[in-house]
């Protein structure tokens, strides 16, 4: 998943929480650039000065699941040959290089869903799946996917469900709202009518998931789903953060 990882690099290491790209993320690369990849969670830690927390976060999001053990296994791990730092990096202090089989428990492997949050929640986006193939099978079969779009008629009413990715107010915009839908397919385009915003405020504003229902617009190539109504989408607690109202246009939320 990151630049530890040897068979795919997908995502930079400074997108991981807790791991900047200046500082700690370089020390990783140029460390591994010098004396080769790292070999076990063991020898990273002992060759880099990477705080614990963030240690577990790239745990989390897979960074180390190339070394052979489910990621619950080695945050364990990590607790056993971890140390409280000092003052400074250079006190830390690390456990000798002793088996730590004995020690280790079994522990049930982080399910798909619990992956794909750990990446949200870490990285901000998931490189493995979407959250709406985990939501599809509690939608009804009228809930078009983006894949549907192409084959939907003008004026057609539909209802889409999908992740909030993107919403803007421009000032020139005259009180409409735009946001981008997206699903585990590809994007849709939303254009919320100012009564309409007034109606789901919130949804509109805050839910990170939601399902429109609405007329479908096809104009000179461009398709748009106008808004009638919202209703939110329950996913399990996972709220990834979208780009709000911004984009240099200013203007009223």
């Amino acid at each position: 998943m990151t630049a530890l990882a040897t068979e795919a690099v997908r995502i930079g290491l400074r997108y991981v929480r807790g791991l900047s790209e200046k500082k700690g993320a370089k020390e990783i690369e140029d460390e591994r650039r010098r004396n080769g990849d790292f070999r076990s969670l063991f020898d990273f830690i002992e060759r880099t000065r990477v705080k614990r927390e963030v240690i577990e976060n790239l745990i989390a999001c897979g960074a180390f699941d190339s070394f052979g053990l489910e990621r619950r296994e080695l945050i364990w791990q990590l607790g056993l040959i971890y140390r409280s730092e000092g003052r400074n990096t250079e006190q830390r202090q690390l456990a000798l290089a002793l088996p730590t089989e004995q020690d280790m428990v079994h522990l049930q492997p982080m399910s798909d869903w619990d992956k794909m949050r750990a990446d949200y929640i870490i990285l901000g986006m998931s490189p493995n799946v979407h959250p709406m193939s985990f939501l599809r099978p509690r939608l009804h079969e009228g809930i078009a996917s983006t894949a549907m779009v192409a084959s939907i008629d003008d004026g057609k009413p539909i209802e889409v469900a999908g992740l909030v990715v993107c919403r803007q107010r421009p000032q020139t915009a005259k009180g409409f709202i735009f946001m981008v839908l997206e699903d585990e397919f590809g994007l849709v385009n939303v254009i919320v009518k100012p009564d309409v915003y007034e109606t789901h405020r919130t949804l509109v504003r805050g839910e990170p998931f939601v399902i429109v229902r609405g007329a479908f617009q096809r104009r000179d190539g461009i398709t748009n789903l106008m808004a009638e109504s919202f209703v939110p989408l329950t996913a399990g607690g996972l709220s990834p953060a979208a780009h709000n109202f911004g984009t240099g246009h200013g203007g009223r939320h």
